[in-house]
This record gives structure tokens, C-alpha cells and sequence, in this order.
């Protein structure tokens, strides 16, 4: 990504960037992690709003022993 300046992008780009299946994207965007809009079957994502994106972490999270 060059410039985040209005640009919009899919979750399929998103994917690409995040090095992860759009279906993980999408999965984001239904949780609420990462804002987008939809527009018709797609998603389109502001780079600003990626850019800002921090990946959630993998798996359950871990019990803590006390």
C-alpha cells in the first residue's frame, strides 16, 4: 500500500496485505475488528481503517494458572 489517501480496498486485497484468505477478512469485518462498508456481495475497506488494523491473535486465548 503507497498512499492511504481515499483509497479503498477489498477484502481480497486485504487478505493479500494480511497474508491471510478473505474468508478470515470477512470474518473480521462481521466481528466488528475492522471497519468497512458494504457494497452489494463485496466489502470495500478504507487503507486508513487497514493501515490502523491490528491482527487479532490466533486460538483461544490461553487459562491463566493462579
Amino acid at each position: 500500500m503507497t498512499s492511504t489517501k481515499n483509497k479503498n480496498l477489498t477484502a481480497t486485497d486485504v487478505a493479500t496485505h494480511f497474508g491471510v484468505t478473505h474468508h478470515a477478512v470477512r470474518n473480521w469485518i462481521r466481528a466488528g475488528l475492522l471497519p468497512a462498508h458494504r457494497f452489494g456481495n463485496a466489502y470495500v475497506i478504507s487503507a486508513t481503517d487497514v493501515k490502523a488494523f491490528k491482527l487479532p491473535r490466533r486460538g483461544a486465548p490461553k487459562k491463566v494458572k493462579k
